[in-house]
């Protein structure tokens, strides 16, 4: 949730709300049956009837199937009069051209309907072309009185100056209503998202990469002449009144800039975020080749590893939507793509810093959503990394399997079972760090509480083991690997207890009786075929 009220408009909503729960009240109130009361049929606004029997029923079961109905009813009719406010609200908006105040009433108006997280209401929004006229007021408010170049400016460093335009700061915040409701309204499902896509959503996506662009510049510049305000203010022992003044007021008026700033950054990458979750192989393509769009993203990443303590770009949230993004742009599981995930790959530093945010970040949610770009990344051909960043991608993952939180664990395993099944890495999964992953994969098979890890751990045993018979002598110090297997054949789920069956299988095939871990293996299988199944 990223809507920051940055606008406080004077209007008052109370008779609205009102009025709206008043309705539903009556209406609920008049579904109710009742002894003496006659038939009424109630309409909504679109037309529907709701016919309301005169007695009350006999039969128990018949009057509680009767307040479902009712109260099925009583939700429809809500439902029906929150469109009928959406519409009227877009229409208004739709035809407020000359008065930014009215525009301005509109679009928050519009952001405490659209501030939910239901998807299907948000499919409806979509549905009434919300985007397109949200859209269009955009653009609008970018070229309106200056033809853009000063709201989309990389040096607005003189906002605090005494000389400053009035009507800068509304702009801004009109921007960032409408980047807000925006925002809010791709809250829905895939499919409605892509239809917007392939309706307007392509068209949006060069300015919204233009006006990221620019605010993530003008962000690090405000927040660095907010510094060295604040800083020539403390270094200064004698000031007088009006420079003391006038020094706040500059700070203040900085202030403000960063907050809206920082709300216009943060709900243009969450909808960028939406467009590429949903997209299609084409349309992530035209993405990620928007002018320099993906250093914008590299950048917001970089200055979170390197400026622990600033807060140009310090919002966690900002952080874990821009890889997130880089995430569902290097997910190929649509469409068979392997130029972006190359392009992904290619731009220097980027892997880099996505490892070290998913193994040292303080935040969860940013060590989450670096796991999960991990997760699509290590697809990359293993001849496009460097010895190092192959050693690296390796100790983040097992750094990520001890991470306290479950999350960031279930993508790391996800990104080893990628792994494994490229065969690229399975003897360097094996060697590195003498078995290490080994005794990872022990641990989530025996501790891990997510049947998927469970399952994906005994997958990567399989697959890592397949064709290796020179790797077996590593065995020898992880024999409790087999045993592991075993227990799992004997108690876990099927999803699990199959690949665990098949890795078991594998491994009785590559290990001899020359193999130090041979009667490991033996107690394993006669343990296994004692407890299992015949499935397995």
């Amino acid at each position: 949730h990223t809507r920051n009220k940055i606008y406080h408009p004077k209007i008052d909503r109370q008779s609205e709300n009102n009025k709206l729960s008043n309705m539903v009240e009556r209406s609920n109130n008049s579904l109710r049956p009742r002894p003496s009361m006659k038939s009424i049929t109630i309409k909504s606004t679109d037309s529907a009837e709701y016919i309301i029997p005169s007695t009350l029923p006999k039969d128990i079961n018949q009057n509680a199937k009767l307040r479902e109905n009712d109260s099925d009813a009583g939700k429809e009719l809500e439902l029906n009069l929150r469109v009928s406010r959406i519409e009227e609200l877009l229409h208004i908006l739709n035809y407020t051209i000359s008065r930014q105040a009215e525009r301005i009433d509109a679009i928050d108006n519009l952001c405490n309907e659209f501030d939910h997280f239901d998807k299907a209401r948000h499919d409806k929004e979509l549905h009434l072309n919300a985007a397109a006229i949200l859209f269009q007021k955009l653009t609008f408010a970018i070229m309106a009185h200056t033809g853009g170049r000063d709201l989309l400016s990389n040096n607005p460093s003189d906002i605090g100056q005494r000389n400053c335009k009035l009507d800068y700061q509304s702009q801004q915040e009109e921007i960032a209503l409408i980047c807000c409701a925006l925002e809010m309204v791709y809250r829905g499902s895939r499919a409605a998202v892509q239809e917007s896509m392939n309706n307007i959503g392509m068209g949006m996506v060069p300015v919204l990469s233009q006006l990221l662009n620019h605010k993530a510049m003008a962000l690090a510049k405000i927040q660095v002449s907010k510094s060295s305000s604040i800083k020539n203010s403390r270094s200064r022992h004698e000031e007088t009144r009006d420079e003391l003044s006038y020094d706040g007021k500059k700070t203040e008026k900085l202030g403000q800039a960063e907050n809206v700033t920082r709300a216009i950054v943060a709900s243009v990458i969450k909808i960028l975020r939406s467009f590429a979750r949903a997209g299609t192989a084409a349309q992530k393509r035209c993405i990620l080749n928007q002018k320099d769009l993906l250093s914008t993203v590299f950048g917001i990443i970089t200055l979170r590893k390197y400026n622990k303590n600033c807060r140009i770009y310090g919002d966690a949230e900002i952080v874990a939507d821009a890889l997130s993004t880089i995430a569902f742009l290097a997910d190929d599981s649509d469409e068979c793509n392997s130029h972006m995930i190359l392009t992904l790959a290619d731009t220097k530093g980027l892997i880099n810093v996505i490892l070290w945010t998913a193994s040292n970040d303080t935040d969860s949610r940013v060590r989450t959503q670096a796991a999960f770009a991990i997760m699509n990344l290590v697809k990359v051909p293993r001849c496009r990394l460097s010895e190092n960043q192959q050693t690296q991608l390796l100790d983040t993952l097992l750094a990520l399997f001890d991470d306290s939180d479950e999350e960031p664990r279930k993508y790391a395993g996800a990104a080893l079972f990628n792994l494994a099944c490229s065969q690229e890495y399975n003897f360097l999964l094996v060697v590195h760090q003498n078995g290490s992953f080994l005794d990872a994969l022990i641990r989530i098979l025996r501790k891990d509480h997510n049947v998927k890890n469970r399952s994906n751990a005994a997958w990567v045993v399989f697959y890592i083991f397949s064709g290796q018979s020179k790797v077996a002598q590593i065995l020898e110090n992880h024999c409790e690997l087999l045993d592991a297997l075993a227990d799992v054949i004997c108690h876990d789920e099927s999803l699990v207890k199959v690949p665990a069956a098949k890795a078991l299988r594998k491994l009785s095939e590559i290990v001899t009786a020359s193999t130090p871990c041979h009667d490991a293996l033996l107690a394993a299988l006669v343990k296994s075929a004692e407890g299992g199944n015949k499935s397995c």
